[in-house]
């Protein structure tokens, strides 16, 4: 019997071809797709998909949230993020989040089904140098992530960090958020007291920056 599979991300043509590559294969069909937390959260419930494919960057959420309501709505279902933000930001979060392997969207399509394969076998998927990276770091013998926003921001304050450095104004942060106007500015003020910034200026800047560096990544 072919494995249900729920697609997650809010690009309809990265889920048009995600369902023609799983089930040509005659071993997946894709149950449902949703491009926010709230429909990802409603299809997962009526299907009790075997798989969930989510992206880190949603419409209205980060994915990492998504992993984890899913994990508590549905723990039988495996979670693979799939996503262009960079694997040494996010991998690791993910798998703290609930997730059972990660992998970057510019991988070749055999690199997917091999992925899929593994995580529902109950296996965790992640690039070879990412999976010896994360050992290492467990183990003590290497340094941690020499990043410092990915070291030290929260998953929250990295999603609004990712905002700023995109320009969006606090307000409409908020809103993407469903949060107040005040939380963000209190997440602003923890971002700058950790990256030691001085003003908002120089968090613009600072996010501006690691912006660029993670797309170009």
């Amino acid at each position: 019997m072919a494995k249900k599979v729920l697609l997650v991300d809010d690009h309809p043509v990265v889920c048009k071809g995600l369902k023609v590559l799983l089930e040509r294969s005659g071993d997946f069909v894709v149950c449902g797709e949703a491009k926010d937390r709230k429909s990802a959260l409603k299809l997962a419930w009526e299907h009790k998909p075997h798989l969930a494919i989510v992206d880190v960057s949603l419409v209205d959420s980060n994915g990492l949230d998504v992993v984890r309501d899913l994990k508590l709505s549905q723990p039988a279902t495996k979670i693979l993020m799939l996503s262009m933000r960079e694997e040494s930001v996010y991998a690791e979060r993910a798998l703290k989040a609930g997730a059972d392997g990660y992998m970057m969207k510019n991988e070749p399509p055999e690199v997917l089904m091999e992925a899929v394969a593994r995580v529902l076998e109950g296996r965790i998927h992640l690039s070879e140098e990412m999976a010896s990276v994360l050992l290492k770091r467990h183990l003590g013998t290497t340094e941690p992530n020499p990043d410092p926003v990915a070291s030290l921001l929260t998953d929250r304050e990295l999603e609004v960090f990712g905002y700023i450095g995109k320009g969006v104004p606090t307000r409409k942060i908020a809103d993407l958020l469903h949060l107040s106007v005040k939380t963000v500015e209190g997440y602003r003020s923890s971002i700058r007291r950790k990256l030691n910034l001085r003003n908002g200026i120089d968090l613009a800047r600072r996010a501006v920056l690691w912006v660029e560096e993670e797309d170009a990544g």
